[in-house]
């Protein structure tokens, strides 16, 4: 009765398989070496195909002709793939034969897949030349990215990286060294149908990042170059590792390519519109993505003694933070930001706007004994910092708040002597790390009266923040501060006790919701150090802080994700 079920079943299943027609097919490329036989292989989804044509261009697809099954010529149906495959197989093939083009059609009962798309037969007649590195650089600094070229290859050759994670194209890699200090090496092998061959490796000695900041008080500006790659964190270090910015291409237009970075420490604090900043300022300029779109992560580095020089000479303008504690000094600080390129604030025509990081952000690494400033920019390049923004506002903001109510998100507004003001943007972020343009509302132009706007998001569900984005006629601009409307609960949280974190703590995860999720944790070089399924309640979950506990000393970041919603957060081991 069980043998009589099976086959029953066996024969459903083959039966409904036929009732399909086959899917269009696609056909690989194939490399073959002079006399030997080659196999162009074609895979397709549907029905198995009881009629196989293959088709033949030897003119670069001006003319097409049926291949015969006769010699040199055979067509099968399978070739590992059941029923959803066939091959021709080309005996003895000819340098003649080299950028052939083959085709296929697949045909049962119930229909045609059409010819598919064409595959390129390449015939080799030599073994490849050797791949030859052009001036690779040698020696690094942990958590660099570097781009590397080869010579030697033709176009038709298979190029296969080791070391290098993803290869850009045919003949260049970027490498990002986040394995520590040591020796790594890089080599490429190059292969044809008539074999392979392999580069001289190359010995890359990674240097450990050091601790201080690059720069020198009134001296010149150091810079360097060094490729952006996306979902890395690349660190940006003078030729001592020395760092001077991190990167991570992130937001809806990621930065690519390669970046200038430079540090400037001015010899005493330099003011702009009458107000100090920082002598030590940074520029980011990238060569190939447009410089006014591009999206990033960036990490400033600062020491202590940048921000007590600047308060000893602030006058009554803000303080910047004098300590790891100072919470009021970490609220004051704010980033400037010039587009263009420029050396001072004067000298910037692209515009400007206001930055406030989000205190979080604003970390002291006690290890490293330095301040690290981590935001999120659209656009390049200047960027000072001061205890206030540093730039003449088009406005005065007295309020900003909002409410939720049954028809969504109510915002709401007054400012006061608007001097050309042009409009609000304004922007809202969920789960995404990025905030996002979501509308605009016209300026008055010119007042010297309090005046108020509101805006109401009907598209709100769920948690959001909110920030204003203050546009005048001149196209300069100054964020607001930050709106966070929503019930706490319906976000995703991460809280690690104490951070920086010393023995004991606790690592608490808030959900909305009965969910499975992945805790991740990786060092500043994205470098995963940890990855651990866990199932979470709903409400707050306390995990096993052991798993961070055994981390070397550094900064981290430490992710979450659901199946709807992630959140990271930054965290320093003492």
């Amino acid at each position: 009765m069980r043998t009589s079920l099976l086959c029953l079943l066996l024969v459903t299943v083959a039966s409904r398989i036929l009732a399909q027609a086959p899917g269009v097919p696609h056909v690989d490329n194939a490399k073959v070496c002079m006399g030997s036989s080659a196999y162009i292989i074609a895979v397709y989804d549907g029905g198995a195909a009881t009629t196989i044509s293959w088709e033949e261009s030897t003119d670069g697809q001006q003319s097409w002709h049926t291949v015969p099954n006769t010699p040199p010529y055979s067509i099968y149906p399978g070739y590992g793939y059941g029923v959803n495959g066939a091959y021709l197989q080309i005996d003895n093939a000819t340098p003649g034969m080299d950028r052939y083009q083959y085709r296929v059609t697949l045909s049962n009962s119930s229909g045609s897949s059409g010819p598919s798309s064409p595959g390129l037969l390449l015939v080799g007649t030599a073994v490849p030349s050797k791949p030859v590195f052009d001036n690779p650089v040698t020696a690094v600094c942990e958590g660099e990215t570097v781009l590397y070229t080869i010579r030697g290859a033709s176009g038709d050759d298979s190029i296969y990286w080791s070391f290098a994670a993803s290869s850009l194209a045919d003949t260049m890699a970027a490498a990002h060294f986040n394995s520590g200090s040591g020796t790594v090496s890089l080599s490429v092998t190059v292969a044809n149908g008539c074999g392979v061959a392999q580069s001289d490796p190359v010995a890359v000695t990674v240097n450990p990042i050091q601790n201080t900041p690059a720069g020198t008080a009134g001296g010149a500006a150091v810079c360097t170059n060094f490729y952006a790659k996306q979902g890395v964190t690349t660190t940006y270090a003078d030729g001592s590792c020395n760092p001077t910015v991190a990167l991570l291409p992130s937001g809806i237009n990621p930065v690519g390519g390669n970046i200038q970075s430079c540090v400037t420490i001015d010899a005493s604090v330099q003011s702009f519109n009458g107000i100090p900043y920082v002598p030590r300022h940074y520029s980011l300029t990238p060569s190939l993505t447009d410089p006014t779109t591009s999206t990033a992560t960036v990490t400033l580095y600062f020491t202590q003694n940048d921000f007590d020089v600047y308060n000893a000479a602030r006058g009554s303008n803000p303080a910047l933070p004098i300590n790891s504690s100072d919470a009021a000094g970490i609220a004051n600080l704010h980033i400037t930001q010039f587009h263009g390129t420029g050396t001072t604030p004067d000298t910037y025509v692209g515009g400007s706007g206001d930055i406030d990081p989000d205190d979080n952000n604003i970390i002291w690494n006690a290890t490293a004994s330095r301040w690290e400033v981590t935001f999120d920019i659209t656009g390049f390049s200047g960027f000072f910092v001061s205890g206030s923004s540093i730039i003449p506002l088009p406005l005065t903001l007295t309020e900003f708040s909002g409410k939720t109510i049954k028809a969504g998100n109510q915002l709401h507004w007054m400012t006061t002597m608007e001097e050309n003001t042009a409009y609000f943007e304004i922007q809202r972020k969920g789960d995404d790390p990025v905030f996002a343009d979501l509308a605009k509302v016209p300026a008055a132009g010119n007042s010297n009266q309090p005046l108020q706007y509101d805006y109401l998001d009907a598209r709100a569900a769920g948690a959001y923040s909110y920030r204003l984005k203050m546009v005048d006629i001149d196209g300069k601009f100054t964020y607001s501060r930050i709106v966070a409307l929503g019930s706490a609960a319906d976000a995703l949280t991460i809280r690690v006790l104490p951070n920086p974190a010393h023995q004991p703590l606790s690592l608490t995860v808030g959900s909305p919701e009965v969910a499975g999720a992945v805790l991740t944790v990786t060092d500043m070089s994205g470098k995963k150090m940890l990855e651990k399924h866990v199932s979470l309640q709903k409400g707050n979950n306390s995990l096993d802080p052991g798993i961070l506990t055994t981390l070397p000393q550094g900064m981290y970041l430490i992710g979450v994700a659901t199946d709807k919603q992630q959140q990271t957060i930054k965290f320093v081991r003492d």
